[in-house]
């Protein structure tokens, strides 16, 4: 007689690699980090199905808070889930990273977030601090893995400083490429055993399948199409320029009150014959973020083949046009997020490709060193 086990959460692709997560820790009391993008194949949170079936001690919650629901940048507190009843920790507001006293009663702590594929996006960060915190109360750290969705392309400049949430740096070596080509998986085991002075006992579940459904990871990261080109447009927070927050299409759409002639401006992008991007000159006015209200004029990015578009190139010759046309003003974010000390003042004195050039050159050695860490 044979005895078919039915699959606690089914049989698709996502509901099979949960399973093995199931399987993994069972008997065990599980910290859960996770957010909107931590689903199952029918699109149901993880953390509205998994707490049926296993022992979840409390949420852990990176930027914009278990559910999504807060906008870049806001401090979150700790709170109680109005959906499952369970605590959710915060890792950020007053802290990045559990304590000893979160985990006392937790015996592996799991992370399942979907990423962007992109440095100074935060949650990868939130990631390695947590990572560290499971080290340091002696337990196992497990990563719901998932697929990159910008590939394995690696582009753009490895950061010279640390800055925490928005890119680390570990002793002497430089940090990631702005676009840094790895699954949370690949890029978990990679710093572990590379980075990290004292490594977690780490395990990697590995997905089944790399298509799916998008779901937003963030407020203004609504599409594909957003994550595209943020890589390389998300350096313009670092400027007094609008961002395109605000508007439909956050980091396609670039512009100032002070471009008066967004025709001109396209023109002249277009002429440097980038590859696989058309821009198309715009007029805007933002529902919030900079220049709130404001008419703008500016560009947006239309990516023809996100597989051949360079974002991080295509961010710096826009920044460099903009540069010439009107006065920007910059902040520490255009450091931090281009990964270059003094950006600003290199974009004055050298050209966008020269910039480019040098930042490709240390990402080769990336590739070189991360290209063991491969699981698919």
């Amino acid at each position: 007689m044979f005895i078919f086990l039915l699959p606690l959460l089914g049989y698709g692709f996502i509901s099979l690699q949960l399973n093995q997560l199931l399987m993994e820790t069972k008997g065990k009391s599980l910290g859960l980090i996770t957010n909107p993008t931590g689903v199952d194949d029918d699109l149901v949170m993880v953390t509205d199905k998994i707490s049926k079936y296993s022992d979840i001690k409390k949420f852990f919650s990176p930027e914009h808070g278990l559910r999504g629901e807060q906008q870049a940048g806001v401090q979150i507190k700790d709170y109680i889930d109005p959906v499952t009843g369970i605590q959710v920790i915060s890792l950020y507001g007053s802290k990045k990273a559990p304590t000893l006293a979160d985990l006392e009663d937790v015996d592996v702590l799991v992370y399942y977030i979907r990423d962007v594929g992109t440095r100074f996006y935060t949650y990868i960060w939130t990631m390695t601090y947590c990572m560290e915190a499971a080290q340091k109360a002696g337990i196992q750290f497990v990563v719901v893995d998932v697929p990159n969705p910008l590939g394995r392309k690696i582009e753009g400049c490895r950061n010279e400083m640390d800055a925490g949430l928005v890119g680390r740096k570990f002793g002497s070596n430089l940090g990631l490429p702005q676009r840094y080509g790895l699954t949370v998986g690949e890029l978990a085991t990679f710093i572990n055993k590379e980075w990290l002075t004292n490594p977690v006992n780490l395990k990697i579940i590995p997905y089944l399948t790399n298509q799916f459904q998008w779901i937003l990871p963030s407020p203004n990261m609504p599409t594909i199409e957003t994550a595209t080109v943020y890589p390389g447009f998300g350096i313009f927070e670092g400027t007094d320029l609008s961002e395109g927050r605000g508007t439909t299409h956050p980091f396609e759409i670039i512009g100032s009150p002070l471009i008066t002639k967004p025709e001109e401006l396209a023109k002249t992008l277009n002429a440097r014959k980038l590859t696989s991007v058309i821009f198309r000159p715009v007029y805007f006015s933002p529902t919030f973020s900079k220049h709130k209200d404001a008419i703008c004029g500016g560009v947006q990015i239309h990516v023809l083949d996100k597989n051949s578009f360079n974002p991080v190139l295509t961010a710096f010759v826009t920044l460099d046009e903009i540069y010439k046309v009107i006065p920007i003003k910059f902040n520490l974010m255009i450091d931090y997020e281009s990964g270059i000390s003094g950006f600003a003042e290199l974009l004055k004195n050298t050209t966008a490709e020269k910039i480019y050039s040098q930042c490709q050159n240390n990402t080769k050695a990336f590739y070189d060193q991360v290209q063991r860490y491969y699981i698919y």
